[in-house]
């Protein structure tokens, strides 16, 4: 039983492991630099920067839109070139504010919503 057991575990694990573009358990799709790459070259694709604007400042990433986690459902909402079926991808320094921001984006309505997590995984 155990045999069967570790087969089935080792099979999922291949199987989880064959797509690039992850999902985690709570729906959000986490991304790597090459796919953000990818996305950026779609059109109604906006790349935004969580952190606050004084590390935005210091440096962030090309094309990136500052909008820091604390106001993020009211800076986003008066942007008018951004709508809920835009391609929306988050980052900030560590990983941790990006997917709090893609919480608040969905229960906003926002469909396409990628996590890039932390900036130093375009930076490298």
């Amino acid at each position: 039983m155990k045999k069967y057991i570790c087969l089935l575990v080792l099979i999922t694990i291949i199987l989880c492991g064959c797509t690039t573009m992850k999902t985690d358990n709570s729906g959000i799709k986490k991304i790597n630099c090459d796919e953000k790459n990818k996305l950026m070259e779609k059109t109604n694709t906006y790349l935004i920067d969580v952190r606050e604007e004084y590390e935005y400042n210091e440096n962030h990433l090309q094309r990136a839109i500052n909008m820091p986690v604390t106001n993020i459902a009211n800076t986003i909402k008066n942007n008018k070139d951004i709508t809920i079926d835009s391609n929306i991808i988050v980052y900030c320094k560590s990983g941790k504010r990006s997917s709090s921001t893609v919480d608040i984006l969905k229960k906003l309505g926002y469909k396409n919503i990628y996590d890039l997590g932390s900036i130093s995984n375009c930076k490298k």
